[in-house]
């Protein structure tokens, strides 16, 4: 398998190590994205139905990176290292709630979060590559809340790996679930009135600097790299088969909705055969919302929820999927992110928005529907949700009492984190926090991180980061950096 741009072909064929270690973005601003995507036949689907997760990651991983990059047995073995890391022994499981509602809950996991999942084997690859390559790697991620933590518990203190994360306005515990890893290879930014998407703004220019990437052997762990969208399809496969192990069924999957990383797994899932449709589930920052549901792909301003991991107005992996239902239209994807990118708006060709309707809807609430819908499955049910899943579960309370025929009879409410993450959000919604041994061990550890202004320095800063950690190695330094004095808080 190799990967291609979503833009143009101008910069050839990458291989799978070479597609994760990019640094996400192309030079032209595009993504990659698989140049064939497998399909799967009927009958093996119903082969793998039975198939535990790390089975489900043995049978689809293959498909997307070639023997001759990573042999059976060796891939075997990542995936069990990446496995092992995770908390739940199945992974995952369903709840299954009255009226239809089922939650599969995606966040037994050391940071409470789904993104662990994906990370895990993503950063397992990368060891497995950097042990042969022996060189050291500088990645960088912006976070909306969960997804630093995740990447932090999936690559702390690997060799030849400097991991900088960029943490916004975010809940007390994600923000100490990244504060208190004081690894030697962990350095942490909090701009306290930031974005995500501010976080990107930051990051994206450094990026897109070939000379500066290249000169630093930079990375990234965020969605855009292909790594993470990849593991995220597992996801689907496995939910689909604990929901419909017949395989004879549409299950509607709903997924609460931010950077569509995530979704972007359910649509390349969807192409290689598995029968469901997709929901996205949104807070007041609805740009997800709009592009799919009115074709209206245009930015507003970000506005603080209760549910900050999806505060975004910047999607970037929407190129990925008008990508994944034009037919990989480059023209047309390049002329609408170009618009985007000018002028904070586009639309795209009515023909491919209309396809990707067929399979994607969209749903839209407020906190003040989240802290309702927490209260009322709390109610109803006695099960506790976090602020982003309650989302979802909005959207199936919006279905029970809108029927639609046309529906499919069998939906299930993606849980991406664990409600005991966001006591704020408890608190709004009138009930008591859900205990964490995991948020008990945050509260007890010590903490550090480096404050980064809203003063237009913060890319200054950043570049000054790295300089730092590159000359620090090439010194031959290899402990901690700040405890040695080459670095600062």
């Amino acid at each position: 398998m190799k990967y291609v741009g979503t833009r143009s072909d101008e910069f050839g064929k990458f291989s799978f190590e070479e597609a994760i270690f990019s640094p996400g973005y192309l030079p032209d601003g595009g993504l990659l994205i698989p140049e064939v995507i497998p399909e799967l036949s009927a009958s093996s689907l119903q082969e793998w139905s039975s198939l535990s997760y790390a089975q489900l990651c043995k049978k689809i991983f293959p498909l997307f990176v070639g023997e001759d990059e990573v042999p059976t047995s060796d891939l075997n073995d990542i995936v069990d290292q990446a496995v092992a890391k995770l908390k739940h022994p199945k992974v995952s499981k369903v709840t299954r709630l009255s009226n239809g509602l089922n939650v599969a809950e995606l966040f037994h996991t050391r940071t409470l979060a789904f993104k662990d999942l994906s990370m895990v084997t993503l950063g397992q690859f990368m060891k497995y590559f950097l042990a042969k390559r022996k060189k050291n790697i500088i990645l960088i991620v912006g976070t909306s809340g969960d997804t630093g933590s995740a990447a932090i518990e999936a690559i702390r203190d690997h060799d030849y790996i400097d991991f900088i994360v960029l943490v916004p306005h975010c809940s007390r515990l994600q923000k100490l679930s990244m504060f208190t890893a004081v690894d030697r290879n962990i350095h942490i930014f909090h701009g306290p009135n930031m974005s995500s998407d501010d976080c990107d703004v930051v990051i994206k220019p450094v990026m897109t600097d070939t000379a500066f990437k290249e000169r630093h052997e930079l990375g990234t762990l965020n969605s855009i790299n292909w790594g993470r969208v990849m593991g995220q399809i597992v996801n689907y496969f496995f939910t689909y088969f604990s929901m419909c192990p017949s395989c004879d069924k549409v299950v509607e999957m709903v997924i609460p909705t931010g950077a569509c990383g995530n979704m972007t797994g359910a649509c390349i899932a969807k192409k290689m055969g598995l029968p469901i449709k997709i929901v996205c589930a949104v807070n007041s920052n609805d740009i997800v919302h709009r592009t799919f549901g009115h074709n209206d792909y245009s930015t507003n301003e970000v506005k603080p929820t209760i549910s900050p991991a999806m505060d975004i107005q910047i999607p970037y992996n929407v190129e990925r999927v008008m990508w994944l239902f034009s037919g990989g239209d480059r023209a047309h994807i390049k002329d609408v992110m170009s618009k985007f990118e000018k002028d904070g708006k586009a639309t795209m060709d009515s023909v491919l928005w209309k396809k990707i309707r067929e399979t994607v809807s969209s749903y839209s609430v407020d906190d003040d529907t989240v802290k309702e819908t927490i209260r009322r499955c709390w109610k109803e049910e006695s099960y506790a949700l976090c602020p982003h899943t309650a989302i979802a579960v909005a959207y199936y309370y919006h279905k029970l009492a809108n029927p639609d025929p046309s529906s499919p009879s069998i939906s299930v409410c993606l849980a991406t984190a664990s409600p005991a993450k966001f006591p704020e959000a408890m608190e709004a919604a009138g009930l008591p926090d859900v205990a964490s041994e995991e948020v008990d061990r945050w509260l007890s550890l010590p903490a550090r991180f480096s404050k980064l202004l809203q003063d237009g320095t913060e890319e200054k800063v950043l570049r000054a980061r790295i300089e730092g950690i590159t000359a620090a190695r090439e010194a031959g330094l290899t402990g901690d950096l700040y405890e040695s004095g080459h670095l600062v808080l």
